[in-house]
């Protein structure tokens, strides 16, 4: 579940949005992590462009993700994972 939407820095605002630094997509990667998550209450605290821009950043580092998509012809694709546990994630 990545719940903050991914941005050049980290903070929270008052008005309880979230967001983490870019750099936390190349290091979920890293600990050996393959989908993620992003539909959650916090998935549109930086509005469109922030959804826009986190979905981005993990195609960018190779990190296949779920939940959240930038168009209707987007959200159509279901994502397989071909991976050593079969696991179903339904949002």
């Amino acid at each position: 579940q990545l719940t903050a939407p991914l941005r050049d820095r980290f903070g929270v605002l008052l008005r309880l949005e979230l967001y983490t630094p870019e750099q936390l997509a190349q290091n979920l990667v890293d600990l050996g992590l393959d989908v993620v998550s992003t539909a959650n209450n916090h998935s549109l605290d930086k509005r469109y462009n922030g959804l826009v821009s986190t979905l981005d950043e993990l195609d960018k580092v190779g990190l296949s993700h779920t939940g959240t998509y930038r168009s209707a012809e987007e959200q159509n694709n279901i994502l397989i994972k071909d991976v050593f546990l079969l696991v179903g994630l339904i949002i």
